[in-house]
């Protein structure tokens, strides 16, 4: 262990405060009602630095008072905010009132000492840090003066990274709104009116609509002619016979060589049936062929985390909820009803349930996945979403969505045109995340240089840490000592 700092003393948490370890009140006294004295649970009772608890309890059990520090100690351990009034101590939470030192420089300590906190938890289910542990853990403390010294210095410069961060924030709205920006010029035809005057004979979409339907008709009587030579039963049509007529539906003024049309004609929509999910469907976390669950469709990103796997028989068997890399991906029921992303290409997968496929054979999926990106494709989904306690949409209001569709070739100019724009945008939010993480790296390291006392210089005049100490401890003493609760059992009558 390095030298400390002259006036500074070795310590215990448990000696500079009065710790307070939650427990949670009996079930069937806790509300939403805000009848009783607010509940904190733990970390989903904190926003930022401030605790915003939505459950109240009319059976308090531990209780903080106003100023005291609380301490996530379960799951989420090392959060840190500071009470705003009296609040009821749960499980997943401590209090912490600081004895005779500076209470922002105990909780700036505290925060510094977050990593080090949660690394110390213990338990599978859930990881917790207990009471012994946090009143033993080791303090560095300074004397009283220094410590006001290291807290207005703190403040200084934490303001300034807030204020850092309030710039990012505003960066990553930006991107966010340049991106809508970008698809919303797309799909209105702004964005490639050069190209169409530089293309004045292409195909209209009103054609490709035609001749989908052509070749659709073609391909099912060919099915259907290989089925009556083999004596098979007659193929079930799975496309539209007519050219939906929506365009009156449409307020905005498209290209003259654009089509309204809906998914229905352009795709075929299914999913994951119920009944096959209850009989068939049993996940395993190892092996086997990997499912995609609506927490995997993120907008516009399909994201590979906590994947779960199901048998490659049983995905056989499921043929007609296979992937094969071409769809696009819709969540339809819970959060995230609307988001949509490219089936993955790189190996198979299956869908699960509450994610549908919208398969699309003679358009540009890019295209499709894009368009129902854009705030113009968003106001269509949204308007089929049912607002009940959990969102959703069923397959039949997915091929209800209409969509504004460009000629085939135009398709493939605006998909290459906005993957060139998205590219250029997603690197001023790279450059983002990295200045994002670089204050965190910096918030760090001031914290660390000033629990080394490297941040303030120290004031030979200020009276000694361990002073301090004596003085907080002669207290301590003066105090009157809590009953322990007894464990005898009452002598029966």
């Amino acid at each position: 262990m390095s030298e400390l700092p002259k006036g500074w003393a070795e310590t215990k948490l448990g000696e500079i405060s009065q710790l307070e370890m939650g427990q949670s009140p009996p079930g069937t006294a806790t509300n939403s009602d805000a009848k009783g004295i607010p509940l904190i649970g733990g970390a989903s009772d904190f926003v930022g630095e401030q605790i915003k608890p939505n459950r109240f309890t009319s059976a308090p059990t531990k209780i903080c008072q106003p100023n005291d520090l609380i301490l996530c100690v379960r799951a989420t351990i090392g959060k840190l905010a500071v009470a705003e009034s009296a609040y009821c101590l749960g499980r997943g939470v401590a209090g912490i009132r600081p004895r005779n030192v500076n209470q922002d420089w105990l909780r700036y300590r505290l925060i510094g000492d977050a990593s080090a906190l949660d690394a110390a938890g213990t338990g599978s289910t859930f990881r917790q840090i207990d009471k012994q542990t946090l009143v033993s853990w080791n303090i560095n403390l300074p004397p009283l003066n220094e410590q006001r010294r290291i807290v207005a210095k703190l403040d200084r410069l934490f303001a300034r990274s807030r204020c850092a961060r309030e710039e990012l924030g505003r960066v990553s709205r930006l991107v966010q709104r340049y991106k809508q920006a970008v698809l919303a010029a797309a799909f209105r035809g702004d964005l490639t009116a050069d190209w169409r005057a530089e293309n004045p004979d292409v195909e209209p979409a009103s054609e490709l609509l035609r001749q989908i339907l052509i070749r659709r008709k073609q391909r099912y009587n060919e099915k259907y002619n290989e089925s009556k030579l083999k004596n098979k039963k007659k193929p079930r049509k799975d496309f539209v016979d007519q050219i939906p007529s929506i365009q009156s539906e449409v307020e905005i003024s498209l290209p003259k060589t654009w089509a309204v049309t809906n998914i229905d004609y352009l795709a075929h929509v299914t999913k994951l049936a119920g009944f096959e999910y209850t009989k068939h469907f049993k996940t395993n976390d190892v092996a086997g062929i990997p499912i995609i669950r609506a927490q995997n469709v993120q907008m516009g990103k399909f994201i590979e985390t906590n994947i779960k796997y199901i048998s490659e028989d049983v995905s056989n068997y499921l043929e007609r909820s296979q992937l094969h890399g071409r769809e696009v991906l819709m969540v339809f029921i819970g959060a995230g009803t609307g988001n949509v992303c490219l089936a993955p290409q790189e190996r198979r997968w299956h869908l699960a349930p509450n994610v549908a496929k919208i398969d699309v054979d003679e358009i540009s999926s890019n295209y499709l996945c894009l368009y129902l990106q854009s705030s113009i494709g968003q106001n269509y989904v949204d308007s089929w979403i049912k607002s009940t306690a959990q969102p959703s949409l069923s397959m039949e209001t997915i091929r209800k969505i209409i969509v504004f569709l460009s000629p085939l070739e135009e398709q493939k100019e605006i998909v290459r045109r906005v993957e060139k724009l998205f590219k250029a945008i997603d690197l001023i939010e790279q450059e983002h995340q990295k200045a994002s993480k670089l204050l965190d790296r910096l918030e760090k390291a001031t914290l660390s240089k000033a629990f080394r006392g490297e941040l303030v210089p120290q004031d030979p005049n200020d009276e000694p840490a361990a002073v301090l100490l004596e003085r907080i401890q002669a207290e301590r003493q003066t105090q009157p000592k809590r009953k322990a609760k007894s464990t005898r059992k009452p002598k029966a009558n």
